[in-house]
């Protein structure tokens, strides 16, 4: 029976993997699970984890949990986000149903902050915008399956608006205006906008806060003072669908919740900071700032009161607007987004037992096992094997010390390897070190930057302890050289995704160069080994179309002696 792993990272995650995991236990032939890391609740400004205890136990009553993958050892794990620290170092494959419309320049963008995506087989996306967003650094397959999250607003009935304002002791036939900030200190509302709520209540009209779970405390101490107000309310996360039906028109930021209620056709007005510009990943091409011309817009706190209670006067202005953007930011909303996303985690699993029958790179691996063990050699095959998931390899080895067992093409004279080169139909030549570990889909992960970067000739790995330690410190785990390599390699690839460092950056004991660049080497005199072809291809290419990915560490494994890494 196919196991599928449902992992939450954190419980801002719930709302779009739960629903994939009920339409997946629908599936007789499936079995479902979960598992989460170790509670740890937001401080501040700074993001927890895991999911806290109440919602824990109701997710234990849909499917069994487990404390580590590795015990459930699922077929396919379903991500909801691109948050896989704590999964195993080889996870096999995972689908990514995605978390938002929109996310401050961190998803949905033309910048590199997206190739993190590359990390699952395969995400899905709210719509063809999206789509269209990450294809230039997002090489996996992309499927636009709808958002997730408005399966609700499509499906459910909310009570009434009469029962709805009773329960939150709300006037009764008043218009509800909805207060919708985002968290982050560089780009919430919440310092400018909270001192203006109290005078936007009255008796015909009522103000409904919600704040995101990251949202500092003191905010929301403030917020429960405010809700003493006869006309104000703090809502809760399970409120979502009724208010989101129930409120007439939103006040926010940047929080993706704006996108989400302008998609049903209701107005918006936003706050704009004056520092908006300043924050690290702004950028006016992305799906946010694209959309604002939907929506009134002000960066007076006193001039939005008055926008606001405008916009109550006139709900249909740019209607036609808020309904293009329907259209390329939610596919379909027909209430089936999740059982599309749980049709595409299906497929995967499908996928998953023919791998390399769904691979679009191939690569022919040069194995140099010049001064290795016939065990390392060994050893070193199975590694390339296992840890290259999905991906079509050729492998030659060359040198003396070798199995009896391997095929013929093992142990082969470097000349023969050469004349190989020539004639081989693959994408990529790799030039990889026998006794070396490897991290999960390297040769992939390699030859991205060849995607990425388009006047790459030669990509290296990352080969020495010292530059991943400080590219680890670099990404805050200021511990790094504490880790053990084999740690060290899996969180350059999960945090490290797309970073490259230019130049040598130390000996390597692995390299990529596109084939035609080495057929091109090999057109005159062949090299006597592959460090002397690599040599001259460093020569050739020059240092400034050389890369070292600083996402695959290629390290020795534990107590193992080998000659030092020579390319």
């Amino acid at each position: 029976m196919p196991k599928i792993l449902f992992y939450i990272e954190r419980d801002l995650h719930l709302p779009y993997l739960v629903p994939v995991m009920e339409e997946l236990k629908k599936e007789p032939s499936v079995q479902a699970a979960f598992c989460a890391p170790g509670f740890i609740p937001s401080s501040g400004y700074k993001p927890g984890r895991g999911v806290p205890e109440d919602k824990l136990k109701q997710l234990r009553e849909k499917a069994p949990a487990y404390e580590d993958p590795r015990d459930f050892s699922p077929d396919v794990t379903v991500v909801g986000d691109s948050c896989q620290f704590l999964l195993p170092e080889h996870p096999g494959p995972t689908v990514n149903v995605g978390h938002g419309l929109i996310c401050k320049g961190t998803f949905y963008t033309e910048r590199p902050h997206s190739r993190r995506d590359n990390l699952s087989s395969v995400i899905c996306v709210p719509g063809p915008w999206h789509k269209k967003r990450l294809e230039k650094q997002v090489k996996i397959p992309i499927e636009v399956t709808g958002f997730i999250k408005t399966d609700q607003l499509v499906k459910n009935t909310p009570e009434s608006r009469k029962d709805f304002s009773e329960y939150y002791g709300l006037h009764k036939d008043a218009a509800n205006i909805l207060y919708a900030p985002t968290f982050n200190s560089d780009l919430t509302s919440l310092p400018w906008i909270l001192p203006q709520l109290e005078s936007l209540a009255d008796k015909n009209t009522n103000v409904l806060i919600k704040l995101h779970n990251m949202t500092p405390q003191n905010f929301f101490d403030s917020c429960r003072g405010l809700a003493q107000h006869p006309g104000i309310a703090l809502l809760d996360d399970v409120d979502y669908p009724s208010m989101m039906h129930h409120s007439d028109m939103m006040i926010s930021d940047v929080s993706s919740m704006f996108v989400e209620f302008m998609l049903l056709d209701k107005p918006v007005v936003l706050f704009r900071r004056p520092d908006l510009q300043m924050f690290n990943t702004f950028d006016c091409r992305d799906i946010e700032y694209q959309v604002r011309d939907a929506v009134d817009e002000t960066g007076s706190p006193d001039g939005l009161l008055d926008m606001a209670k405008n916009k109550l006067e006139n709900p249909h202005e740019k209607s036609s607007l808020r309904k293009k953007y329907r259209r390329a930011l939610d596919y379909k909303r027909d209430g089936k987004s999740a059982k599309r996303a749980a049709k595409t985690v299906l497929e995967t699993l499908d996928r998953a037992s023919t791998p390399k029958s769904r691979s679009r790179k191939r690569f022919l691996v040069i194995l140099d096992a010049e001064g290795s063990s016939t065990e390392q050699t060994e050893k070193s095959l199975l590694e390339i094997k296992n840890a290259g998931f999905e991906q079509k390899m050729d492998i030659l080895v060359v040198g003396e010390n070798r199995s009896e067992k391997e095929k013929d093409d093992s142990g082969l004279p470097f000349k023969t390897v050469c004349e190989k080169i020539k004639e081989t139909t693959a994408d990529f030549i790799i030039l990889l070190q026998a006794g070396f570990c490897l991290p999960y889909k390297w040769a992939e992960h390699m030859s991205l930057h060849v995607s990425w970067e388009k006047e790459a000739g030669l990509i290296r790995a990352l080969g020495q302890k010292e530059i991943a330690d400080s590219t680890l410190n670099f990404f805050k785990f200021e511990d790094a050289g504490e880790m053990p390599p084999s740690t060290s390699a899996h969180l350059l690839r999960t945090v490290g995704i797309g970073s490259k460092g230019t130049g040598v950056c130390g000996p390597s004991a692995c390299v990529l160069v596109p084939t035609p660049k080495v057929k091109e080497m090999l057109a005159g005199a062949c090299p006597s080994t592959p460090a002397k072809l690599c040599g001259d291809l460093h020569r050739r290419i020059g240092s400034e179309q050389t890369i070292t990915a600083l996402d695959v560490y290629v390290h020795p494994g534990p107590d193992t002696k080998i000659p030092p890494p020579r390319y």
